[in-house]
């Protein structure tokens, strides 16, 4: 069966239950940003670790499961902070560089930068004898972490160096 995009916007428009929840979901995602920016502005400052960030950015998440993030996401962000930064700051520091000044402009770009990141970091943990259920799926939480976080951070600043 072939489908078209107008249909598929004629079928949304048309659909107006669907459209109502996708506005709760909306407004209920609004009600979190403040908590959710106070955390990234935190761990991009330096206030707080990366386990401090994981544990706080788990719990703000978890009410409502609004984010839909507890799964696949948060499994990925526990590794990172578990496996990827055990033996080295590295790892975090980065993180909070692709973090800094994120925003929907430039949040393909960041996608890429971590998604590469992950590639030699898994190299590297390969190198140093670790499984592959303990390094982060690069797929998973490059592509869904800075998506995420740049809907939470609008802000347009200057992109980091590579």
């Amino acid at each position: 069966m072939v489908t078209s995009v107008e249909k598929i916007i004629e079928e949304y428009l048309e659909d107006a239950k669907s459209r109502e929840e996708a506005f709760k979901l909306i407004a209920m995602r609004a009600e979190t940003l403040p908590l959710l920016q106070s955390i990234m502005h935190d761990f991009i400052g330096g206030n707080i670790q990366l386990p401090e960030f994981r544990e706080q950015l788990s719990k703000a998440l978890q009410p409502a499961e609004i984010w839909f993030a507890q799964g696949c996401f948060m499994m990925e962000v526990n590794k990172f902070t578990k496996h990827h930064s055990d033996t080295s700051n590295a790892p975090a520091e980065y993180l909070r560089t692709i973090l800094t000044g994120l925003h929907a402009g430039n949040v393909g770009q960041r996608i890429e930068m971590f998604y590469n990141f992950l590639l030699k970091e898994r190299e590297r943990l390969r190198r140093e004898g670790k499984q592959g259920n303990t390094i982060v799926a690069e797929r998973t939480l490059g592509s869904d972490f800075a998506t995420d976080q740049a809907s939470i951070e609008p802000q347009d600043q200057s992109p980091p160096s590579a």
